[in-house]
C-alpha cells in the first residue's frame, strides 16, 4: 500500500452521520481517505484520479480487519448517503472519495485560518500580558524612568514619552539589573559626545538603543571618557 501526502482532512460533519455509531461504516471511511490518492497516478494502464484507490474485498479485509460482509454493508451505506462510489470488475474494484477536493481543499483552507487566527490571538495576549506588566510596575519605578526620559528630552531636543511601552521596558529592566539614574544621564552624555556630530549615528540617540541591550558597555565606555577627560584636565593644570 503506498501512502501519499503526509495527512488528510477528517470533517466534523461526519458525526452528524446516522452511520457514525456503526463503527465498520466509520472504519471504512476512513481507510477510505487514508488510502485515497492524493495525486492522479498509472496503473496498469489505467489513470487512478486524485480521491481514487484501487482495491478488493479480500484486500480491505486484510487492511481494515473487517469481513467481508461487513465491508459490503459499510460500503452500500457509504453509497447511499453519497459519500463513495465503488467500481468492481471481475479482477479488481476502484473506490472513488466523493468530493474529496472538497473535503480536503476546504477544510485544510479552514485549518489554516484557524491556526492563523489561534497564533493571532496568543499573540495578542502575549503583547497585552507584557503591556499590563509594564504598566503595572512598581510605581517606585515611575519617578526614576520621567527623571531618566527629560533628561534624554532635554539633551536631544526631542519629545520621548515615559509612557511608551517599550522605552520603560528598557529602563525598567536596566533599572533592576541596579543600574542608577545617574547612569542613564552618564550613558546620554556619553553618547551625545559621540554620535551628536554624526549624521549617520546620531539617529541612534532613542530610548531602544542608548537603554537596551549594550547599555553596560555605552556606561563603561562613557566612563573611560570621563576618566580621559579628568586626566587631560589634571595635565593641563601641572602644565601651568
Amino acid at each position: 500500500m503506498s501512502v501519499q501526502g503526509n495527512f488528510v482532512i477528517v470533517p466534523r460533519e461526519l458525526m452528524q452521520n446516522a452511520w457514525y455509531t456503526h463503527s465498520p461504516t466509520i472504519h471504512l471511511y476512513i481507510h477510505c481517505l487514508l488510502r485515497a490518492n492524493y495525486a492522479d497516478s498509472e496503473w496498469q494502464g489505467i489513470t487512478i484520479k486524485r480521491g481514487q484507490f484501487v482495491t478488493g474485498l479480500k484486500s480491505l479485509s486484510q487492511e481494515t480487519g473487517l469481513t467481508v460482509k461487513q465491508l459490503r454493508s459499510a460500503l452500500d451505506r457509504l453509497k447511499r448517503a453519497g459519500y463513495v462510489a465503488s467500481k468492481a470488475t471481475n479482477k479488481y474494484r476502484i473506490i472513488t472519495v466523493l468530493n474529496y477536493d472538497d473535503i480536503q481543499i476546504r477544510a485544510s483552507k479552514t485549518a489554516v485560518k484557524g491556526q492563523a487566527k489561534g497564533k493571532q490571538r496568543a499573540t495578542n495576549k502575549k503583547n497585552n500580558k507584557e503591556i499590563n506588566i509594564v504598566e503595572q510596575s512598581p510605581t517606585d519605578y515611575s519617578a526614576g524612568i520621567k527623571s531618566i526620559v527629560d533628561y534624554l528630552n532635554s539633551k536631544l531636543g526631542t519629545k520621548y514619552r515615559a509612557q511608551t511601552v517599550s522605552t520603560r521596558r528598557h529602563i525598567i529592566a536596566r533599572l533592576k539589573e541596579g543600574y542608577s539614574v545617574d547612569d542613564f544621564k552618564r550613558v546620554i552624555d556619553g553618547k551625545y559626545s559621540d554620535w551628536s556630530g554624526d549624521s549617520k549615528m546620531s539617529r541612534y540617540l532613542r530610548p531602544d538603543t542608548l537603554f537596551g541591550s549594550k547599555f553596560e558597555s555605552y556606561l563603561n565606555s562613557a566612563a573611560n571618557n570621563e576618566g580621559s577627560s579628568d586626566l587631560d584636565a589634571l595635565m593641563r593644570g601641572y602644565n601651568r
